[in-house]
């Protein structure tokens, strides 16, 4: 598949936290389930003793996501001792991953722009060389899907020679054969050479 490193990144960020959510909301509600349901846990204040597993694990699914995410509505609140502790560990735990997705989404985004504007500055460093040297389309065809495919290279300042030179040597070859070809032909040096 071709996606990008930085699709990547949000996939996995997206993966763990609904991984983490999914874990806490279990470990929230087996806190209940190993106290025999104290009165003053959030199952029996909530009326959800008697509910379906379902109905139970969005309930605390919701409490962990909202916890996380630093939100915390107080639809699903403590009351146990052993469910605050857990609640302020998860609420530690929440604020760094929160902070750390928000700082690693934003810094995802910004590089596929930053990407995007390189890749475009390549392409036209491209159309202008071909548009002077008259480049056989099909050589241009293929430098374009050679920077199209490595386009999430190392980003740095790039002139026409620094272009050329990123190229494999068979493109490279080829780049020079139709830019100079006629010139090599008149040159009897270069008679019966590669």
């Amino acid at each position: 598949m071709d996606v990008s490193k930085g699709s990547e990144r949000m996939l996995l960020i997206a993966i763990t936290c609904f991984f983490l959510v999914h874990l806490m909301a279990c470990i929230f509600f087996l806190i209940n389930f190993f106290g025999d349901f104290p009165p003053d846990g959030w199952v029996v204040r909530n009326g959800m003793i008697d509910e379906p597993p379902s109905v139970q694990y969005l309930s605390a699914l919701d409490w962990a996501f909202q916890t996380l995410t630093t939100v915390g509505y107080g639809s699903v609140t403590a009351g146990t001792y052993q469910e605050r502790f857990f609640n302020l560990i998860w609420m530690l735990f929440g604020v760094g991953f929160y902070s750390f997705t928000i700082g690693n989404l934003s810094s995802i985004i910004a590089s596929i722009d930053v990407k995007a504007e390189y890749l475009k500055y390549r392409l036209q460093i491209l159309s202008t060389f071909v548009r002077r040297t008259n480049m056989p389309a099909a050589i241009e065809n293929n430098v374009k899907r050679f920077l199209d495919n490595n386009k999430d290279e190392e980003l740095k300042e790039m002139d026409k020679k620094k272009l050329l030179n990123e190229l494999p040597s068979m493109l490279r070859g080829q780049i020079v054969h139709a830019t100079y070809g006629k010139i090599v032909k008149v040159v009897r040096f270069f008679d019966n050479k590669p």
